[in-house]
C-alpha cells in the first residue's frame, strides 16, 4: 500500500502536479449544536425562548420564527495544491476539507417546539438550498 502511495505521489510530481493533504484535528465554524444539546431539545416541552437562551441567535429564521436553523461547518482537515509547469509552478492558497451540518427547528403557533431535525448538507452548499431542504425534512 505504501508502494503504491509512493508511486501516485511520484508521478503526480513529475505531471506537474501535487496535491498534500494535511490533516489537523477536527474544528468547526459557526454555531456548533453538540450531540447533548440536540438531545436536550425534546419536542413539546421546550419554547422558541428556551432554544434561543439554550444555542444563541441561529444561522436563519423566518419571518415568522416558525423555522429556525443553525449551521455550522466541520473542518477535518485542508490541502495544499502545487501546480508545475516546466521551469515554472504556482504554490495555490491552502483549500479546506469540510463538510456542513445544519440543526433545523419547526416551532408551532404558540412558540413551543414541533419538530427537529438534524442533517449533514453537501460540500459548498448555499444557505438557500439548506433552508429548503430543512423545511422539506422537518414535514415529511
Amino acid at each position: 500500500m505504501l508502494r503504491l502511495a509512493c508511486m501516485i505521489t511520484i508521478s503526480m510530481a513529475l505531471s506537474g502536479c501535487l496535491f498534500i493533504p494535511v490533516p489537523t484535528p477536527g474544528h468547526s465554524f459557526g454555531s456548533t449544536v453538540s450531540t447533548s444539546t440536540f438531545d436536550s431539545l425534546r419536542p413539546g416541552e421546550l419554547s422558541r425562548t428556551d432554544v434561543l437562551l439554550e444555542i444563541g441567535e441561529p444561522s436563519y429564521r423566518s419571518e415568522n420564527d416558525r423555522y429556525l436553523i443553525y449551521a455550522w461547518t466541520d473542518v477535518y482537515g485542508y490541502g495544499v495544491l502545487f501546480v508545475g509547469a516546466g521551469y515554472s509552478g504556482a504554490f495555490l492558497p491552502p483549500m479546506s476539507l469540510t463538510a456542513p451540518n445544519y440543526l433545523c427547528l419547526e416551532f408551532g403557533p404558540d412558540s413551543v417546539l414541533v419538530r427537529r431535525k438534524n442533517f449533514h448538507g453537501e460540500m459548498n452548499e448555499k444557505l438557500a438550498n439548506a433552508i429548503d431542504k430543512c423545511k422539506q425534512r422537518l414535514e415529511n
